[in-house]
């Protein structure tokens, strides 16, 4: 059984909890053994949840869903004798708030998957992990060196305009776009790029690409890539740790022959 704000989950079958018009707990103790059943008598159904070995929870959702039946009842149909003020107890502020607060992540997760196309939270909490995931790539790399993330890129020119805000960039090639742990690598049908990560200068993520600046290039490249924060954030992850190696660890690397 899981309960959420607004349905009731019992093993698979979701009940709204709008048409929940009574709670009724039963506890039992037999032979120093406790246990609890549930009747939760629904507008069209009836549901029984019987051999709860954890009394304390079950008394605990008893009284949580009597308190919301009570609160879905209407003013009029109880008269009121007397008013007064009675204090919810702690754990029940505890649990409406860790409700409210599960609700919130699960809307933001897909409020992130709607627009970047990925869980934004959970690749952050994977990126703060000691060491990064390793990838293969068709590629020789360095000894010592290892790909964090790999994608699909494509080449491509500066829009005419600046304040353009399509996503739609005239290519130039297309192919690889590698991320290791020294360098950023792209293998293309008509050209490849390398840059040590010692000569990235600066880069910033548009609309549906990512624009890198290298010393000594004449002009800054425009990678479209499918997602663009993707390759950032691991981007970001991966200049952290490399700016917290000796630097006599990246002068004395040597291509690995296979």
């Amino acid at each position: 059984m899981r309960l959420y704000d607004d349905h009731l989950d019992i093993g698979g079958t979701s009940y709204p909890l709008m048409d929940l018009t009574e709670v009724h707990p039963i506890y039992y103790h037999i032979v120093g053994v406790s246990s609890a059943r549930l009747e939760l008598s629904f507008k069209q159904k009836k549901v029984v949840l019987r051999g709860i070995a954890a009394t304390e929870k079950a008394q605990r959702t008893a009284s949580y869903l009597s308190s919301y039946c009570r609160l879905q009842t209407p003013e009029t149909e109880i008269p009121v004798v007397n008013k007064t003020r009675v204090e919810q107890p702690r754990w029940f502020t505890g649990v409406t708030k860790e409700l409210r607060q599960r609700r919130m992540r699960r809307i933001q997760a897909e409020r992130a998957r709607r627009e970047h196309g990925f869980d934004v939270e959970q690749l952050a909490l994977r990126l703060q992990a000691l060491t990064l995931p390793q990838v293969y790539v068709p590629t020789r790399l360095l000894t010592g060196e290892c790909a964090h993330y790999c994608t699909d890129a494509t080449v491509c020119e500066e829009p005419f305009s600046t304040t353009r805000q399509s996503s739609v960039y005239r290519v130039k090639d297309q192919g690889m776009l590698i991320l290791t742990n020294r360098r950023m690598i792209y293998i293309g049908r008509r050209r490849q790029l390398v840059l040590d990560y010692s000569r990235l200068l600066h880069v910033s993520r548009l609309q549906g690409a990512i624009a890198v600046v290298g010393q000594n290039w004449a002009q800054r490249e425009l990678f479209e890539v499918r997602f663009p924060l993707e390759c950032t954030m691991y981007l970001d992850a991966i200049l952290l740790r490399y700016r917290k190696e000796p630097e006599n660890e990246r002068t004395h690397a040597r291509v690995r022959q296979l």
